[in-house]
């Protein structure tokens, strides 16, 4: 898959917009959604969604992306103990994963190898001197290593949720870091071919003064071709 994009599980965000008392309809309308509610159908019916775009309902309604996505859903659904799953699946609580949990990922993954990394007198510094893919190797080595302990001792979390349901949250963690590494690189590759090549409407000093998550949603505007909001939707009443 493009690393611009994410899988969308369809039903768990439409239950996720229920839950925070907003539609597809009311998205499209939202002059921070970056895309119209037409390009958010056709994302859901694709089963994959620009995680600019993801992002940005994310902010809006204040739902931890990987929530949002179904990314979490799917990996309690992944469990193969019926009870522990359907335990999992109760204790999978939508004010449990505000926006806020996007912002804090890199911090998260930070403090979790310092807290682990010190117990073997091995410094955060010594991590960082490792290439980029020589660091997801040890953060997906370490995790894989620790989560079968857990699970195999505990049955609940501090808070009391049966199942562990956020027993796989460091690995979403560790696969949005990765993700996002790459298509920041994506990304830059990006501009400096419309600094090079500029879209139309647009100069290389235009371009040039672009973030990149700008420089994603111009990208997005000139495959999809919505530059404008819609305001007719025939489909509105069904979500």
């Amino acid at each position: 898959m493009d690393p611009n994009y994410v899988t969308i599980e369809k039903d768990f965000f439409m239950q996720t917009l229920k839950e925070k008392k907003s539609s597809i309809r009311k998205l499209g309308r939202n002059e921070k959604i970056i895309n119209s509610e037409r390009t958010i159908r056709r994302s859901l019916n694709a089963g994959e969604m620009s995680r600019d775009l993801l992002n940005s309902i994310a902010k809006e309604l204040d739902v931890y992306p990987a929530f949002l996505s179904g990314e979490i859903y799917l990996s309690i659904c992944s469990k193969k103990d019926d009870l522990l799953r359907h335990a999992a699946l109760s204790s999978l609580k939508i004010n449990n994963y505000p926006y806020f949990m996007k912002e804090n990922d890199e911090y998260q993954i930070n403090y979790f190898l310092k807290n682990v990394l010190m117990l073997y007198d091995i410094s955060l510094a010594q991590y960082e001197h490792f290439p980029f893919e020589r660091k997801i190797e040890f953060l997906r080595t370490l995790d894989t290593a620790i989560v079968p302990v857990i699970d195999h001792f505990f049955i609940q979390d501090a808070y009391g949720n049966a199942g562990l349901p956020n027993l796989q949250l460091n690995s979403i963690h560790i696969d949005q870091y990765e993700e996002e590494h790459y298509m920041n690189i994506w990304l830059q590759q990006r501009k400096e071919e419309f600094i090079s090549h500029p879209p139309r409407w647009w100069t290389s000093k235009d371009i040039e003064k672009m973030s990149l998550s700008e420089i994603q949603a111009l990208d997005m505007e000139l495959q999809t071709g919505d530059f404008v909001h819609d305001d007719y939707d025939p489909f509105a009443d069904k979500y």
